[in-house]
């Protein structure tokens, strides 16, 4: 039973590592919306 121990850890590691990941790009993916908009409404202020 021990011996499957490392492995099971490091398939949680992996799953929570996926899983901030996926948050990260969520994420990212929503502030550069928000940027994309707010560069938009700013280009349309200048003109």
């Amino acid at each position: 039973m021990t011996a499957f121990q490392p492995n099971h850890h490091n398939l949680g590691l992996l799953m929570l590592l996926a899983f901030l990941i996926d948050q990260l790009s969520e994420l990212s993916d929503k502030s550069f919306q928000r940027a994309k908009a707010s560069a938009k409404s700013y280009r349309v202020s200048w003109e």
